[in-house]
């Protein structure tokens, strides 16, 4: 760190820089310093506009034994390479000149050199490895100035072993946060280096970095100081502005240090001030990360839609591979914004989560990690209450954090669940509170036949009831006589567990019995969806304002013994749906889909209370229907967002079939075992997915 004198004598130089030749084009750092030698590696990135305000000319050749202001620069440009900013620029100031003494500075010659890097609107960062124990007001003004002009001030901290920095690196903390102060750190040891100041009242704008430059010499001494770590972090400031030019100093300042690696005591402290310089992390998406929807995005904050909360790139299994199928080319190149509205492009494919109507091993292994209780009263009238409840053991880890689901607070609570059903000469009723709704409609609601052990059970059932596993809902039934009968039931879904879904349903459904082994029933439902298409994202990138689905549906039963059964359902619908703002999807046109099943079930079959089941069935699939998807791709330093979009056909490319058996019986009087075996041929309805097996067995048993 060079000191500031008051010597002001003046030495001649000869040689005359080329500047005007210098072909770099990126974020310009003024080194103000010594000057700067063009040497080889050098040169490339020198570049005009620089002053010598030691001996008042344009030739700022650095002259100084030690060559500061070279090494400075050098550390600058190899740092910037290092971090891909190829086109950095060095604009040298010199302030110091050489007399007896060796080389230095006058307060005046600085406060000019920084007001000459204030006067240039294309000079964005001002490296100060400078300073010393003298306070002036006008050198306090001129950075101040500085930080006015929004530039990223970054200043030496100074070789004195002081508990605080030295000036102007103390002028830190009145400069809104447009400046850092900066430390040094032993490479060796990973701590401070023992001649370095401290963070001191500066802590709160103090960062480390390497203060090492070149290689030992023969006595093992390295050029070392806080002069050579400020530029260090003069050159992630660069970096940083290369890639979003339309960030102020302020902020530039604000993602140094918050990304920066914590050093010393947890936390700010007044050594390491915010730790040591993290350029990688600097680089990085920082906080959440959105998805622009609109046109513009103001230079302050991302706008659009958060890629991190729960289901923000959450698709229904009906229609989720083929957005993705439809528009792969696009996503796999979209742009996001981070929290200061920097942009990334990344692929996006790898980030959606599909929301699968179907059950799954997951789901039961992690129904095996509870713990669950109940009991039933009986009450006059036929009635009975249940209740019941089902709580985690253990906390359940999601694979991915980011991307978590369901929110780990609600799944510690405990589930409660209540029902309360009666029937007399011609009703039926039933209300049910946290419980599945589906199960009072379809092939399954069938006396004799309970605890199936289907993982796909929802298409034997009527899907569009509700998407939830768990809702408030009521029916009522009625026999017109002894063959024909109704069923009328409504759904209310609010369940953050279940990816937040928000719904309302009513079903109704007439029963004719053919005879006293078959049954059908016809169903016609409406269901309106809050926020979500079909089951899927909540919200999010892919959210929807409201989707209106009119259902029918078709369900026969066939009984071939009192223990064996033959059932099946098919279900229409067709959807309407209201555009969400802040969503990638746009202009949906109407949307038809189906689901269907076909299932044999046996009860008391080989052995009395052993069941069994087997079923064919494919989960509700999209038929027809087209939406406009944007994706965008690029921004502009005034924040205008840029993308495509096309018209994307919402039918997949294949159709799922899942083909399941199980079998339960009893070992003994407190043991029952149980296997099952599914195929599931092109998952989420997409050709390119591999068939999945899946096998398991359990043993339960009393105690």
């Amino acid at each position: 760190m060079k000191s500031i004198t008051s010597s002001r004598r003046l030495i001649a130089t000869c040689i005359t820089f080329l500047l005007a030749t210098a072909t770099a084009q990126g974020t310009q750092i003024a080194v103000i310093d010594t000057g700067i030698l063009p040497t080889a590696e050098l040169f490339p990135y020198i570049s005009s506009g620089g002053f010598d305000y030691g001996y008042n000319d344009a030739d700022p050749f650095d002259d100084d034994p030690g060559l500061h202001g070279t090494i400075v620069s050098t550390i600058a440009v190899r740092e910037s390479i290092a971090n891909g900013s190829t086109g950095v620029e060095i604009v040298p100031i010199k302030v110091f000149t050489v007399g007896d003494g060796g080389s230095g500075a006058t307060i005046e010659a600085v406060i000019k050199g920084i007001d000459h890097a204030v006067a240039r609107p294309q000079i964005r960062v001002l490296n100060l490895s400078l300073g010393g124990q003298t306070i002036d007001n006008l050198e306090a003004s001129a950075v101040r100035s500085a930080a006015q002009a929004g530039k990223v001030i970054v200043m030496a901290a100074g070789n004195e072993s002081e508990r605080t920095p030295t000036f102007p690196a103390a002028h830190v903390t009145g400069l809104s946060g447009f400046g850092v102060a900066v430390g040094a750190l032993d490479p060796l040891t990973g701590n401070i280096a023992l001649f370095s100041n401290r963070a001191g009242d500066a802590a709160r704008y103090f960062l480390v970095a390497n203060g090492n430059f070149g290689e030992p010499n023969e006595e093992g001494e390295v050029a070392a100081g806080t002069s050579f770590a400020a530029p260090r972090v003069a050159a992630a400031a660069g970096a940083i502005l290369d890639r979003a030019p339309q960030l102020n100093g302020a902020q530039v300042v604000d993602i140094l240090l918050r990304t920066a690696i914590d050093r010393g005591a947890p936390g700010i402290d007044d050594v390491y001030g915010w730790g040591e310089l993290n350029i990688p992390g600097a680089l990085a998406p920082f906080g959440p990360v959105a998805v622009p929807t609109g046109r513009t995005s103001d230079t302050t904050s991302s706008s659009g839609t958060s890629i991190g909360g729960a289901g923000a790139l959450l698709l229904a299994g009906a229609i989720g591979y083929a957005v993705i199928e439809r528009n792969k080319a696009r996503m796999e190149e979209a742009m996001v914004l981070d929290s200061y509205g920097r942009s990334y492009n990344i692929d996006l494919t790898k980030m959606i989560e599909i929301r699968d109507s179907t059950g799954n091993l997951e789901d039961l292994f992690s129904s095996l990690n509870t713990k669950s209780g109940g009991f039933e009263v009986a009450m006059l009238d036929n009635a009975k209450l249940r209740f019941g409840y089902v709580e985690p053991e253990v906390e359940i880890i999601d694979q991915f954090d980011s991307f978590a689901l369901r929110d780990a607070e609600d799944r510690e609570r405990p589930t409660v669940m209540m029902s309360l059903h009666g029937k007399s000469a011609a009703f039926d009723y039933h209300f049910d509170y946290n419980t599945d709704p589906r199960n009072g409609f379809g092939a399954l609601h069938l006396d004799g036949f309970d605890n199936l052990s289907f993982l796909s059970d929802r298409a034997l059932t009527t899907p569009f009831l509700s998407f939830a596993n768990r809702a408030n809902s009521a029916s009522l039934g009625y026999r017109l006589h002894d063959k024909l009968g109704l069923r009328f039931g409504v759904a209310a879904t609010n369940e953050n567990r279940d990816y937040g879904l928000d719904s309302d349903a009513a079903m109704l459904e007439g029963s004719f019995d053919v005879n006293d082994k078959a049954t059908v029933k016809l169903h016609v439902g409406q269901l309106a969806e809050r926020g979500s298409l079909l089951g899927g994202s909540n919200g999010g990138a892919f959210g929807v304002d409201r989707t209106n689905t009119t259902a029918v549906g078709i369900t026969g039963q066939y009984r071939l013994s009192d223990s064996l059964a033959l059932v099946g359902n098919y279900t229409e619908g067709y959807s309407r749906v209201d555009d969400e703002q802040n969503s990638l999807l746009h202009n949906f046109s109407g949307i038809r889909s189906h689901a269907f099943g076909l299932g044999l079930l046996a009860n008391d079959l080989f052995d009395r209370g052993d069941r069994l089941g087997f079923s064919v069935s494919q989960p509700l699939r999209v038929t027809a229907g087209e939406v406009d998807m944007t994706v965008p791709y690029a921004r502009d330093i005034p924040g205008n967002i840029y993308a495509n979009t096309d018209r994307l056909d919402l039918t997949p490319s294949g159709s799922e079939l899942d083909v399941e058996a199980y079998y339960q019986t009893r070992l003994g009087k407190k043991t029952r075992f149980g296997t099952y075996f599914g195929v599931t041929d092109e998952p989420f309805h997409a050709k390119s997915t591999d068939r999945e097996f899946t096998l398991f067995t359990s043993v339960a048993r009393e105690f």
